[in-house]
């Protein structure tokens, strides 16, 4: 199985389902915007995207991780920055889960 792959599929299908629910649907682009400048997502938009991947991600490869801990809170580059920043620090979580 090719993770990188497989976590963009993830990601993409999250915006999918997010963009069901949003009034300016995200671009399914590896540089979508999804936190700071640039980004139409609201902070609860945002968690919402998070939270489906996070789902998807720990049930895809039967693991139990949080995108959500301290680390990545405290990044001076947040990992939400981009769809790129996203699979990047999933593809990290993932070689330590």
């Amino acid at each position: 199985m090719d993770n990188k792959r497989t976590i963009k599929t993830i990601i993409y299908d999250a915006i999918d389902d997010l963009n069901h629910l949003i009034e300016n649907p995200l671009e399914k682009s590896m540089t979508t915007q999804l936190y700071g400048d640039g980004s139409s997502l609201s902070s609860i938009d945002l968690v919402d995207l998070i939270i489906q991947v996070e789902e998807r991600v720990n049930e895809t490869f039967d693991t139990l991780i949080s995108l959500t801990d301290d680390k990545a809170l405290s990044e001076e580059n947040s990992p939400f920055k981009n769809v790129t920043s996203l699979q990047k620090y999933l593809l990290k979580k993932l070689d330590k889960a």
